[in-house]
């Protein structure tokens, strides 16, 4: 559901094991976000709407698990060559494994302006059955920050690239992708452009740009020629505007990462539990303004 709702467990035991079948292993994903809530564990009642839902349980499963430990330094790195081949250009991604190194290869792919750190509550839960890997993309968390056009389809590749040379060498299936929010359009970019490497892809809160690339302009459609004046115009223009939102962006960007006002905007997102809003979390989220071109690439 949207960030703030809650995503129930229903009134039974939750499997000791997961089972071999996709739809066991998504329905582990989708538990565990009982359990973890994505950054912060709700462990009380629901909203005055979700208990007059008889069928769903009011509350969700009463064990909080103990949460991934922040670290400011991270966990393990991953150089990708396939930033830009071309130019040889690679870049260090930052990814937490945990879990049976013979289980089932599980995914965890956060949303916008999030980090591994998000999955939290979630990855010691899912690491006992299954070999979880939650990794940074490119441009968040404790992964480089580039100065590139950032796109569904680049981040595709990074995921598909990861799962190549970090998930699938040993696994005993192929991975499955769990994206919550950015994260679930990065997650379905890298299924669409390469089936072959993952099993499924569960979607939490998805969001992003759910479409074809537009086409091309239409065949015999001939571009408007500008006069020279026109032209320089056009382009002063262009240049005015590019500098005045680079301007009110980095305006924001230096009220956004202020600890005060991160821990405002999550105290709003996660309102069922404040008290999970905590400095690990802020933290988690404010470290990465400090990495060079965070100002630039947001």
């Amino acid at each position: 559901g949207r960030s703030g709702s809650l995503l129930f467990a229903p009134e039974r035991r939750v499997p000791g094991r997961v089972g071999k079948s996709m739809s066991a292993m998504l329905s582990a994903v989708v538990t565990a976000c009982a359990l973890g809530f994505i950054g912060g564990t709700a462990k009380h009642a629901a909203p005055s709407r979700a208990r007059t839902m008889p069928q769903l349980a009011t509350r969700v499963y009463p064990d909080v698990p103990k949460p991934l430990t922040w670290r400011p330094t991270g966990h393990s790195y991953w150089t990708w060559k396939g930033l830009d081949p071309a130019k040889g250009k690679s870049a260090r991604v930052h990814y937490v494994a945990s879990g049976p190194e013979d289980g089932e290869p599980l995914v965890l792919v956060h949303g916008f302006g999030a980090s591994h750190f998000h999955w939290r509550y979630n990855i010691p839960e899912l690491s006992k059955t299954c070999r979880v890997y939650a990794v940074d993309l490119l441009g968040f968390g404790l992964s480089d920050k580039p100065l590139i056009e950032y796109t569904g389809e680049m981040w595709g590749r990074q995921l598909n690239d990861f799962m190549r040379e970090i998930v699938m060498p040993g696994a005993p299936t192929k991975a499955a992708l769990a994206g919550n929010s950015l994260g679930g359009f990065a997650a379905l970019a890298a299924a669409a452009a390469d089936p072959s490497l993952s099993r499924g892809v569960a979607l939490l809160n998805a969001a992003g740009k759910f479409r074809a690339p537009e086409d091309e302009s239409p065949e015999g459609f001939v571009d408007k020629v500008e006069e020279p004046i026109e032209r320089w115009a056009s382009a002063i223009r262009e240049n005015v505007v590019a500098l005045a939102q680079r301007a009110v962006l980095y305006g924001s960007f230096q009220l956004t990462r202020q600890p005060q006002r991160i821990k405002q905007v999550l105290e709003q997102v996660y309102p069922v539990d404040k008290s999970f809003v905590d400095d690990a979390l802020v933290e988690s989220i404010r470290a990465p303004a400090d990495d060079p071109n965070a100002a630039e690439v947001f």
